[in-house]
């Protein structure tokens, strides 16, 4: 079968099973999306690469299936960096389809040619940032380049893989045997179980613990471990607490569910993990903020003894010593742990006691959201976000999705909001680029027609990102985005004010001249893209705005505007500007 290269990778993607690609069309990639036209893939135009790329992570994470994004040379390749590095530090798997000045032409200065310091300056720029990356010279080999890449992207710890392929290349004519173009059977789908003699030694010591806790990171949503670990919990009378990448993975609803931990976390989430004297992580990096930066006011290790589940081998014992380490897949090894709960244990498990940690946790929750209410019930203007929030818990509808952005949002969120799940919350984590969730809604909105998808963003975050609602509008996303209008990047100018003197600059959106907060007319700025828009500036304006995002079938922006000091959020263990500068303010 005599083909081109954009032929052979569609048909390739096709054969997997691949439905879309995002990305934008340009002169070194228009030969790749023409191939995708003939396929029937379905090409969703985004308005810049990054919420290209963020949109794809978003399908992937929606999914679980991998996202796919093609885009041009160094112009297009370069403005991707920041989705890439996302998708990187937050373990999802995207694959990147990018095309290259025509090797013949290149080191001649040739049209978009990226020279650097090094020859093939494109490809070693972006190489870093990926899991593994693929320049292809070979078009026949294509088909085990697209297997290669996919398998990659999906194996292990999940994560980006690059496929750079040279534009003059895309007009090559090949003949490929039609089996080749199949490459479903050169990706495998298992996943590793952990060593069953680790899993007997974290099994004693989990029936032996007094006060055993389920630590619940990221790689639990990954691998849809969610049943395994409320299971797992049942069975040990052990309460559960997430990092920010975990909440999500279980529901807040479950009994077990204590809520996330860290420098922000909830008090008694962070008790009940210094308190522990045996932990199990599952699928977590252990990182700053969930650690409250490694400083013992969460994890208390040792004493505490650690059993850490993790798919990447150099994530076991990195950031604590453990006392057993077990590599595999978070459902297939807790699966196989419960299993032998169940043959070797059963009786032991079954003398446990009611633990007291049930009736703290009940009293305690009760005081943290007691501390809340005056917010959450507040009528001030403008708006406090906690109402707003509380709001959105109230009307958040059963088949909605929350995507959440690094800023104020995700913080605020989790520390009064009962987090739906599995699969059905999704926290940026890793690089942490705000206007991430305004990106990322449209892929999850993609890849979920079935449900309501909800992005919570800033003010800041959404005008990073406002081209991703042109995009909803033109693919008929009904996406609706919740933005927290505090008129600028408050949480810098907060930090600023705070260590250097009360002096900030750049944080408040403000008209030099006069001094006059500004804020753009974001349900303005909606209409004109050809969404719906409502801007809420009372109290009394926020229910009727919820009801009727929820009953709407298009895409829609709320554009609430709310109080700068009502963004306080609740701290309780260090942080990295306190650390570094509580001694030397300005």
């Amino acid at each position: 079968m005599l083909l081109r290269c954009g032929e052979i990778l569609a048909k390739c993607l096709k054969s997997y099973g691949i439905e879309y690609v995002f990305g934008l069309p340009g002169h070194g990639n228009i030969g790749l999306i023409d191939g995708f036209i003939k396929e029937g893939i379905r090409f969703i135009t985004c308005h810049t690469e990054t919420i290209a790329g963020m949109a794809a992570d978003g399908y992937y994470r929606a999914t679980r299936k991998p996202g796919v994004v093609c885009l041009t040379c160094t112009p297009g390749a370069l403005n991707a960096q920041l989705a890439i590095v996302t998708a990187a530090q937050d373990c999802s798997a995207v694959l990147y389809i990018v095309g290259d000045i025509p090797t013949e032409f290149a080191g001649k200065t040739c049209y978009e040619e990226f020279d650097s310091t090094q020859p093939d300056g494109q490809f070693q720029a972006l190489t870093p940032m990926f899991k593994r990356s693929w320049k292809v010279y070979r078009i026949e080999l294509l088909p085990q380049y697209v297997a290669n890449a996919l398998n990659t992207a999906l194996s292990g710890r999940p994560g980006p893989v690059l496929l750079d392929i040279p534009f003059d290349l895309h007009k090559v004519r090949v003949d490929i045997p039609e089996e080749e173009l199949d490459i479903r059977s050169r990706v495998p789908v298992g996943k590793p179980q952990g060593d069953v003699e680790q899993l007997r030694r974290a099994a004693e010591l989990l029936v032996g613990a007094e006060n055993p806790l389920i630590y619940v990171g990221g790689g639990v949503r990954i691998s849809g471990a969610c049943d395994e670990v409320l299971r797992l919990a049942e069975m040990l009378m052990a309460p559960i607490v997430t990092s920010i990448a975990g909440a999500g993975s279980v529901p807040e609803s479950h009994p077990n569910v204590v809520g996330f931990i860290g420098s922000y976390g909830r008090s008694y989430a962070n008790e009940l993990v210094r308190r522990a004297d045996v932990i199990l992580a599952v699928g977590s990096k252990f990182e700053e903020e969930e650690t409250a930066m490694w400083s013992g006011e969460t994890f208390n290790i040792p004493p505490s003894k650690l059993i850490q589940i993790d798919i990447h081998p150099p994530e076991i014992g990195k950031n604590y010593p453990v006392e057993v380490g077990i590599v595999g897949d978070a459902k297939k090894t807790l699966k196989a742990l419960i299993e032998i709960l169940e043959a070797e244990h059963k009786a032991e498990l079954e003398r446990r006691q009611r633990p007291k940690w049930i009736e703290r946790v009940e009293e305690a929750e009760k005081a943290w959201m007691d501390r809340l209410k005056p917010e959450i019930e507040s009528d001030e203007i403008p708006l406090n976000p906690k109402r707003v929030l509380k709001a959105l818990e109230e009307y958040f509808p059963e088949n909605g999705i929350l995507v959440v952005d690094p800023s104020w949002a995700r913080i605020g969120l989790l520390q009064q909001f009962e987090i739906p799940g599995p699969d059905r919350c999704y926290i940026v984590g890793g690089a942490l680029p705000i206007g991430w969730s305004t990106a990322a809604a449209l892929g999850v909105a993609i890849g979920r027609p079935e449900a309501h998808v909800v992005a919570v963003t800033g003010d800041g975050g959404f005008l990073h990102s406002v081209q991703a609602v042109a995009t909803a509008v033109e693919y008929g996303i009904p996406v609706t985005w919740v933005v927290l209008n505090n008129y600028g990047y408050n949480a810098i100018a907060v930090l600023q004010r705070a260590y250097f003197g009360g002096r900030s600059t750049g944080g408040d959106f403000i008209v030099e001249e006069t001094g006059e907060a500004y804020t753009p007319e974001y349900s303005v700025i909606a209409r004109a893209l050809g969404a719906e828009g409502i801007t809420i500036k009372r109290p009394e304006e926020i229910d009727d705005a919820f009801e009727r995002a929820f009953s709407s079938k298009r895409p829609l922006v709320l554009d609430f505007h709310i109080s700068k000091t009502g963004s306080r959020l609740y701290r309780t263990g260090p942080v990295t500007w306190a650390y570094y500068w509580s001694r030397d303010r300005g």
